[in-house]
């Protein structure tokens, strides 16, 4: 929850809003995948880091 609210209370990393422009943030344990809209931003994907290094 700590890097959805980190997100979510900092504009300026969120990409040019109006579109399938994407951001990776990523955290200790968690990364999340965002696009941005001039209303706010819609979170596309969030996964654990242990789980991708697992599978890569």
């Amino acid at each position: 929850m700590e890097l959805i609210a980190e997100v979510l209370v900092d504009p300026n990393s969120w990409p040019a809003p109006g579109g399938w422009v994407w951001t990776l943030r990523t955290g200790p344990r968690l990364w999340i995948m965002f696009t941005a809209y001039l209303d706010g931003i819609e979170v596309i994907s969030i996964g654990e880091i242990d789980a991708l290094v697992q599978t890569a």
